[in-house]
This record gives C-alpha cells, sequence and structure tokens, in this order.
C-alpha cells in the first residue's frame, strides 16, 4: 500500500486489494454464525444496499465475494 499517495494515484491492484479488503473487514464484524457460506447471499445483498462501491464487477459477482471471503467463513454449528 502506498500510503501518502492520493487515492486517484493508486493502481488498479491497489484499489481492488484495498476494496478486499474492507469487504473482509464489514464480514468480520458479523456475528460469527452468520459468516457461513450460507450466509454469502445475504452479506452480498447487504452489500450491495450498503456500500455498493464495494461490489465486485463484472460477472459472477457473488462467486467473486466468496473467493474474497475465502479463509473467513466458518463452519455452520
Amino acid at each position: 500500500m502506498n500510503y501518502g499517495v492520493p487515492p486517484g494515484r493508486r493502481t488498479p491492484a491497489e484499489k481492488t486489494a484495498e476494496r478486499q479488503r474492507q469487504i473482509v473487514e464489514i464480514w468480520l464484524q458479523r456475528p460469527k454464525r452468520e459468516r457461513t457460506v450460507d450466509d454469502v447471499l445475504t452479506f452480498y445483498g447487504w452489500l450491495s444496499d450498503h456500500h455498493a462501491k464495494l461490489v465486485p464487477s463484472g460477472p459472477g459477482p457473488v462467486r467473486q465475494l466468496r473467493a474474497i471471503l475465502d479463509g473467513h467463513i466458518v463452519e455452520p454449528t
């Protein structure tokens, strides 16, 4: 990350990494019981309503979101 570099001057890869970091940060604020694979679609809808700029663009946005959250999804109990 280039701290001190204006946001408009970051590379596309840096912008993507920051967006993904924000998505994971928001996901981890959810109760653990609401961080299962079954919750990804619900989270996608919430993210679309509240942080639309963070939603992955292009084909398969839910699949992209699941990939971003991989490693942070818990097994249902």
